[in-house]
Parts: structure tokens; sequence; C-alpha cells
């Protein structure tokens, strides 16, 4: 994992909401059996690939889970793929932007 100057580590997610897109364009709904075998609650969720969040890992933001972990798991291969492409096509068109969250704030790179 990529670590910065102090050892932490830091990273870029494209982050999960329940806020229904005002563009669907885009986001990517994470289809319901993903997000059961993810172990996400019942709701529909968004992949939010046009504003991705850097931050040092874990976040302030994230939950630990009952078991330890902050983490749900991988996507599958099909469903990050489509992610990825789409992030790169953003950035490709320069219309995607990283926001910085180290320390909550919502100013854009």
């Amino acid at each position: 994992m990529p670590r910065d100057e102090r050892g932490q580590v830091r990273t870029i997610v494209a982050p999960i909401t329940h806020r229904p897109p005002d563009d669907a364009s885009r986001s990517l709904e994470i289809p319901a059996a993903i997000c059961r075998n993810l172990g996400l609650d019942a709701g529909r969720h968004w992949l939010r690939y046009d504003e991705l969040n850097r931050f040092l890992w874990p976040g302030y933001d994230l939950r630990r889970r009952d078991d330890g972990r902050y983490d749900y798991g991988m996507l599958p291969p099909g469903l990050f793929e489509q992610l990825r492409q789409r992030i790169l096509d953003l950035q490709r068109r320069r219309k995607g932007r990283i926001v910085p969250r180290e320390d909550g704030g919502t100013r854009a790179d």
C-alpha cells in the first residue's frame, strides 16, 4: 500500500452513498446482490466516480465493523472494471475530481 513520508497509508476511494445521484452518468448503482455479499444494509447504494475521496486510512468518517475491520470486501471484477473505466474516462476529460478528506475538508484538487 502507498504510504506517505510518515508511513501512513494514503488512499483514494470511490465513495458509496445511499443518496440517489443528481446525474446518473456520474454514479454507478451497486446491484442488491452485491450489496448483500459486501454486508451493506438493504438500502440502495451508489458508487460516486466523479468525486473521489483521498484520505489517510482509515478515514475519520469510516465506521469500524463488528469484526474490527473497516473494509467490506472486494467488488466483483465486472463491477470493478466498469467503475475503473468510468473513472478513467472522466479523468481523461478532466471532469472528475479528487477531494482531500484528511482533515474533513471539502476543497477539491
